[in-house]
C-alpha cells in the first residue's frame, strides 16, 4: 500500500481503510475500475490491464496503468493490483507525437545524417523540394544534391565548422532530382551522446531561390545604372573606397579616371533623347571593351564616366589606356538611320599621391579633366598639383 500512497499521495492514516475509490477515480473511471474489479472478483477473467485517469489527493490529475489479478485467499475470492504512475510516459508520447506531426507536416524541409554525412531518414518537405523520395537518398550522403558549384573548399570549411562547434548555416546551390539548380539556406546542427560522440546531425532547409533572386534584382538596381548596365555612383563610391583601402593595406597605387564627353548636347538636340540614349550605351559598351576584367567602368549621371585602373607600379603605364579610350570614343556612333562623332575629355589621378581620401582622388580627376577640356578636348590630362590654383577652380566655377 505504501506504493499507491505515494502514486497518489495519501498519508498513512488516511488509508487505514481502504483506498477512496471515489475520491481517486471520478466520473466514467470510477465506473470503469468498479466494473473491471466486480468481474475480476465474480471470476469472468483471471488478469486485466488498462489504463485510467485518476485523481491525486492535491486533486491533480494523474495517468494509472493497473494490472489486476485474481487470487484466493484463506479460501476466499481476492484480487491484487499493482499501479503504475504512467503519466511522464504519456507526455514524452504526446510529445514525441506532435514531433513526429511538425516533422511530417512542416514546410521546411528536414534530413537525418549520420556523423560522416550519410542520410538516416527524411521529412516529406524533402522531397517536395528536391524530388528525391526516402528510397531513393537513405543511405547514401547529401552529396547526391550537389551542383557542383561549390569547390572542395568550401565544404572543408563546412565541416570544419560542423566538428568544431557542430552547428553551420549558409546558402548553399543544390540539384533537384531533374537537374534544376536551386539555392537553399540551410542549418545544421548536431545531436550528441552522452560520451560527447555524435549521435546524428540534423538539416533543416527551405528554397530560397527565388527569394535570392529578387534580392539580387533589388541589389543591381540599387548599384547600377539603368540605362548603360555600368555601376552607377553608389557602387562606384564602394569599389573607390575599396580600392583605397587594398592600396593601404600594401596593394599597389591605382589610377582614377575621370571622362565627360564632348559634343554630347549637341547629339541630343539635333537627334533627340533616344539617339542620345543610344549612344551613351554605346560609349559604355566602348569602355568596357578598353579596360582588364580587374578594372572598373562607371556612369556618375550624364555624359560623365569614371574608370579606376588597379595596381599601377608606374603612372607611365596607365597612358597606353587613355590612348585606347580616346581612339575607341572619337569613333563615329551609327544611331539608327544616323551618324554621330562625338569625343572625350579624360583626366586622372593617382592614389595616394594625388589625393588621401575618395573626394580628394575624384576632385583632382575632375580637375584633369577640365584641363583636358581647356585644352581642346579629346585629350587626356594628368593632374598636376597647379591644377588646384584658384584661378583655375574660379575659371571652372563660372563656365559651369
Amino acid at each position: 500500500m505504501s506504493g499507491w500512497r505515494e502514486i497518489l499521495g495519501y498519508p498513512r492514516d488516511e488509508l487505514a481503510g481502504g483506498l477512496p475509490f471515489k475520491q481517486v477515480f471520478v466520473g466514467p473511471a470510477y465506473e470503469v475500475v468498479r466494473t473491471r474489479l466486480r468481474e475480476r472478483l465474480a471470476g469472468h477473467t483471471t488478469g486485466m490491464r488498462y489504463e485510467c485517469v485518476a485523481r491525486r489527493r492535491d486533486g491533480d490529475p494523474i495517468e494509472l496503468e493497473i494490472f489486476g489479478s485474481r487470487m484466493y485467499l484463506h479460501g476466499r475470492p481476492a484480487l491484487i493490483g499493482i499501479m503504475f504512475d504512467i503519466t511522464e510516459r504519456r507526455r514524452a508520447e504526446a510529445s514525441a507525437r506532435r514531433a513526429a506531426l511538425v516533422y511530417a507536416h512542416t514546410s521546411e524541409a528536414m534530413v537525418v545524417t549520420d556523423a560522416d554525412g550519410v542520410i538516416q531518414d527524411i521529412n516529406p518537405a524533402f522531397t517536395a523540394v528536391t524530388g528525391y523520395s526516402a528510397e531513393e537518398v537513405v543511405g547514401r550522403t547529401m552529396a547526391v544534391l550537389s551542383s557542383g558549384r561549390h569547390d572542395q573548399a568550401f565544404y572543408q570549411a563546412m565541416w570544419a565548422q560542423l566538428h568544431e562547434t557542430g552547428r553551420w548555416n549558409g546558402d548553399i546551390h543544390n540539384r533537384r532530382k531533374s537537374g534544376e539548380e536551386y539555392v537553399e539556406r540551410l542549418s545544421i546542427n548536431t545531436s550528441y551522446n552522452e560520451d560527447g560522440s555524435v549521435n546524428c546531425r540534423i538539416g533543416l532547409f527551405s528554397d530560397v531561390t527565388e527569394k535570392r533572386r529578387r534580392e539580387a534584382t533589388i541589389w543591381h538596381q540599387a548599384h547600377y545604372d539603368h540605362l548603360t548596365q555600368l555601376p552607377n555612383r553608389q557602387m562606384f563610391q564602394e569599389n573607390l573606397r575599396r580600392s583605397i583601402e587594398h592600396s593601404r593595406g600594401g596593394g599597389l597605387p591605382f589610377a582614377l579616371a575621370f571622362l565627360d564627353l564632348d559634343l554630347f548636347k549637341e547629339v541630343n538636340d539635333t537627334l533627340g533623347h533616344e539617339a542620345g540614349d543610344q549612344l551613351l550605351r554605346l560609349v559604355a559598351r566602348r569602355l568596357s571593351e578598353c579596360v582588364r576584367n580587374s578594372d572598373m567602368v562607371a556612369r556618375l549621371g550624364g555624359d560623365e564616366f569614371t574608370l579606376i585602373v588597379r595596381d599601377i607600379g608606374d603612372p607611365n603605364d596607365v597612358l597606353p589606356l587613355c590612348h585606347k579610350v580616346l581612339e575607341a570614343l572619337s569613333q563615329p556612333y551609327v544611331l539608327g538611320d544616323s551618324v554621330a562623332q562625338v569625343c572625350a575629355s579624360m583626366g586622372v589621378a593617382f592614389y595616394p599621391c594625388d589625393g588621401g581620401d575618395a573626394s580628394e582622388l575624384l576632385r583632382a580627376a575632375d580637375l584633369a579633366m577640365y584641363a583636358a577640356k581647356e585644352h581642346g578636348r579629346n585629350q587626356c590630362r594628368i593632374y598636376e598639383a597647379g591644377m588646384r590654383s584658384p584661378a583655375v577652380v574660379r575659371s571652372r566655377t563660372q563656365s559651369g
